[in-house]
């Protein structure tokens, strides 16, 4: 950041080479003592390799930045007094004067200046005015050229650091669908797994990252064109992003396709599977766990084979959506049996590792059905006229679900009581087991399937409602598309009928004997809050803390349930109005089966490397390019409320903090960070916000326009007004950096 224009005279610049090294200490003891205090910290648990690259990679930035301006400055023959790296006093032996201008290297490294004759210092000095190599006798575009000129290096470093990236090779992801939001943006366009986004507004070929900016400058009620290649055949198609309330930024509900590849274990040797899953159970003679960091699955048990015999995981000729897909269809169709996947490690050598299935964790309480709130475009719902909530319209609420099995027998799933007769087998609906119920169905009985669904719908005009039956055939295609609950506000989705619908937070009904029983839940009980109890890799238990939750969020929390350890939550319920709080445990359904064992599978990527040193250019100037308008998209979002700047917004702590981890991974990486760093510092320094570049080139343009500068007084006082802006803003993102921190240490 460049040296504020302040009303107050600044003194003269001294030589600091004449201070003594002794005085120099004795001013700045203070500051000498939390030096080496961040020092001992650093060695003591910190890598002082990654610090050392980190520092230096952004003390460069800021070089690069305050050189430009440096540069300019010469090139229009304007005296440069100091050239300084970061704030606050010099350090040691780090300040000497060489001809006119003393250049210095600071204590505090958040920025730096460049300090020019009559450069809007404020005073009367003769000099500064009469001086032919004075900042403010230059003419406007010669001042125009040496403000612009640091943010014109840090864009031209962006692009250095871009093209040297592209020579090496960078891992972009690609922007295939892989898992959607049940009921989002993605879900409702019945776009299915495996899809590749081939256009989105007017970017073609967009990876994934392109994606985020796109749909984050979209406003209410605004679609989105998207181009989808589905296995080779091309949908053109129209969304609008979804923004939750409570969520930071509208989305498109989907998330990056995974590789076979398991995590690579980080410094905190987080292992590639959920705690107590049934991966986790796959363990050695010792006890030790056979999945390893960094294994690759090159193999599973096929379910289309005698034996369930393991076959390599690799798509057919006629399947385009790749290998992760066979492994998700293989583990859909394989729910109920023990998996073998065959593992080839690190080292290259390969083990073959048996997975028992993994079952529901059952609350023994079944929850209140809500409303039915999406339906997918072209499912068998949409053509059965399922109306979905939407407005004032409740939608239709489902208590009666009906099927045929392959022995003549029917099954009838209902939230009332119905008599069991012959031929006639009659269950609870469930609303959190129905779509497993489905789908284990649908996977033993062959052919066409029908579904019957009972719905309760209010009328027009009395708002009565009223029973009424629907017929929707099986959708075996979207059967298999991966779905997820990602969010509070998620509901549940039956892919194979292409209907999505909200679980109530209010006990139905409590299972005699069971865990919710033996807690003391009574039906009715509405439950409020929630703290889940999880334990991490180390096998230590968090208690968490209370989480509130909305009437129609028990989805969620339900998932939670199943997917930490060790299995169980504190609930805050409301029983005839008087809060009750109770520790709720689980147990095993061996009756209900779930796809998901539990391994945690590392990102997809492709390499994007050019091959001669002009198309890295081009690669370099384009990524460039799309990144500053990236940047100015999501301002944009921020500014007109599409993106929470609280929860997407960053400060210096955050940017060492991540510098720090990349330098630690990968010396590719960190440039690639340093490259973005680069771009929002260029953009963030050219708002038209007084004491930034920005700033002044307004005043400057004014001064074009006008033929003379602003009024003293208005200069003064719209310096004012940004400094306090910016010192706002720097103490509001760097309080963001602490309380993220804090909430990682302390487990908040």
């Amino acid at each position: 950041m460049d040296n504020p224009v302040t009303p107050a005279p600044m003194p003269p610049i001294p030589d600091e080479t004449t201070e003594s090294t002794g005085s120099w200490l004795r001013e700045n003891l203070v500051n000498i003592v939390l030096g080496l205090i961040c020092l001992t910290v650093v060695l003591r648990y910190l890598d002082p390799l990654s610090v050392v690259l980190a520092g230096a990679g952004l003390t460069f930035i800021i070089f690069i930045h305050e050189l430009g301006h440096f540069a300019a400055a010469k090139l229009c023959n304007v005296r440069v007094e100091a050239f300084s790296i970061g704030f606050g006093p010099p350090l040691p032996f780090c300040s000497y004067k060489y001809g006119e201008t003393t250049y210095k290297l600071c204590l505090v490294p958040l920025g730096g200046f460049v300090k020019m004759l009559g450069e809007g210092d404020g005073t009367n000095d003769d000099t500064a005015d009469t001086d032919p190599r004075s900042f403010k006798n230059q003419s406007v575009p010669e001042r125009m050229l040496i403000i612009s000129a640091g943010v014109i290096m840090n864009i031209l470093l962006a692009c250095v650091l871009f093209v040297i990236v592209y020579m090496h090779g960078l891992e972009e992801i690609p922007a295939t669908v892989a898992r959607m939001e049940a009921g989002g943006t993605a879900w409702r366009l019945n776009i299915h797994s495996g899809s590749e986004i081939r256009k989105i507004g007017n970017r073609e070929n967009p990876w994934f990252d392109d994606l985020r900016p796109i749909v984050w400058a979209t406003n209410k009620g605004d679609l989105v064109d998207l181009k989808i290649d589905d296995n080779g055949t091309i949908r053109d198609l129209k969304g609008e992003p979804i923004r939750d309330e409570g969520a930071p930024f509208p989305v498109l509900g989907i998330l990056p396709m995974e590789s076979l590849s398991l995590i690579r274990g980080d410094k905190f040797n987080t292992p590639p599977f959920i705690p107590d899953s049934a991966a986790s159970q796959a363990k050695d003679a010792e006890g030790h766990p056979l999945f390893h960091s960094g294994d690759t699955l090159v193999g599973m048990s096929d379910p289309d084979t005698p034996d369930r015999k393991v076959t390599p995981i690799k798509s057919g000729a006629n399947d385009a959506r790749g290998d992760i897909f066979v492994y998700h269809r293989r583990l859909a169709r394989l729910a109920t049996e023990p998996i073998t996947f065959e593992v080839t490690r690190t080292s290259g050598e390969t083990a073959s590792i048996t997975v028992p299935p993994a079952y529901r964790r059952d609350t023994g309480m079944r929850m209140r059905m809500g409303s039915i709130v999406a339906t997918r475009v072209g499912s068998p719902a949409e053509a059965a006229k399922v109306q979905p909530k939407e407005g004032t319209n409740p939608g239709d609420r489902i208590v009666e679900v009906e099927f045929a099995n392959a022995d003549k027998t029917v099954t009838v799933l209902t939230s009332g009581k119905v008599e069991a007769t012959t031929g006639r087998v009659v269950k609870p609906l469930d609303p959190l087991k129905l779509p497993t119920e489905l789908t284990q169905w649908a996977d033993r009985t062959p052919g066409p399937k029908r579904v019957t669904l009972t719905v309760w719908r209010e009328q027009e005009g009395d708002h009565a409602e009223k029973r009424i039956a629907l017929e929707l055939p099986w959708d075996e295609v979207g059967r298999f598309d991966v779905t997820t609950e990602m969010k509070a506000q998620t509901p549940i989705a039956i892919n194979g009928l292409g209907l999505a619908y909200h679980v109530q937070a209010v006990v139905d009904s409590v299972t005699p004997g069971g865990p919710a029983a033996t807690a003391g839940l009574q039906p009715n009980d509405a439950c409020e809050a929630v703290r889940i109890r999880a334990k991490d890799a180390t096998g230590t238990v968090d208690e968490g803390r209370w989480e509130t939750i909305k009437p129609h969020q028990w989805a969620f929390v339900d998932e939670l349930l199943q997917r930490v350890s060790p299995f169980e939550a504190d609930v805050r319920v409301n029983r005839g109005g008087q809060p009750v709080e109770v520790r709720l445990g689980t147990v095993e359904d061996r009756d209900y089966s779930r796809t998901d064992r539990g391994l945690i599978l590392a990102t997809q990527t492709r390499i994007q490397k050019a091959n001669s040193i002009g198309e890295a250019l081009q690669m370099g100037a384009d990524r460039t390019l799309r990144m500053i308008q990236t940047t100015y998209i999501n301002l944009y979002a921020m500014v007109f409320g599409r993106v929470s700047a609280v929860q997407t917004m960053s400060g210096p702590i955050t940017l060492a903090r991540i510098s720090y981890i990349l330098a630690g991974e990968s010396v590719w990486k960190l440039i690639l960070m340093l490259a973005l760093i680069n771009i929002n510092l260029a953009v963030v320094n050219f708002l038209p916000i007084p004491l930034l570049d920005g700033g002044h080139m307004m005043f400057l343009i004014y001064e074009a326009f006008r033929g003379k500068p602003p009024p003293e007084r208005v200069h003064i006082l719209l310096t004012y007004v940004g400094f306090f802006f910016v010192i706002c803003l720097m103490l509001f993102t760097i309080g963001l950096d602490i309380y993220r921190l804090l909430k990682v240490w302390l487990r908040w």
